[in-house]
């Protein structure tokens, strides 16, 4: 079912080369994990990419991949960073974690990311439907959700042999 949740919303994924952003630093790192143990790459950020991201974090956060934006979230936070990791050419999908902010406007601003942004964007709710109002403007608009980096991990991997085998047809 993610493999299909992701081959339907999802352009294809090009390279194998993940950016990481969570508001929880110990997600980020067991998705980067997960990430390396399936032959994905987590690679260093671009040093404008980390140098834009510190501007709006904490000085507690951290701006390498994986991301930590910690939980001082301002609801535009996680959209324009996502965005900055996103442009970075060095990586060719995003997975952001979102842990338990029930602010709507964050979901907002990640959904007109989702919408403008050519490469794969996923987003992990690890509260599920317990952040009711996020959840639910995800489901609504048609964002896919995943509930666990494993999940993605899984969704990611069925989108990256989707590709290869695209690529050997041509």
């Amino acid at each position: 079912m993610d493999i299909t949740l992701a081959l339907s919303t999802q352009p294809f994924l090009r390279g194998n080369r993940i950016g990481i952003l969570t508001t929880g630093g110990g997600l980020g790192v067991h998705m980067a994990d997960l990430c390396a143990m399936n032959g994905f790459k987590v690679p260093s950020l671009d040093k404008g990419t980390s140098q834009k991201l510190e501007r709006l974090m904490p000085a507690f956060g951290s701006a390498k991949n994986p991301v930590d934006l910690s939980g001082q979230l301002d609801p535009s936070l996680p959209a324009q960073a996502v965005k900055i990791v996103a442009d970075d050419e060095n990586i060719d999908a995003v997975v952001f974690i979102l842990t338990s902010f029930p602010d709507v406007e964050i979901s907002k601003g990640l959904l007109r990311l989702y919408k403008e942004t050519k490469k794969p964007v996923f987003f992990i709710l690890t509260a599920g439907e317990t952040i009711g109002e996020t959840y639910n403007y995800f489901i609504d608009h048609g964002v896919p959700v995943f509930p666990s980096p494993c999940r993605t991990v899984n969704a990611l991997n069925g989108l990256r042999q989707h590709f290869k085998y695209r690529k050997r047809l041509q």
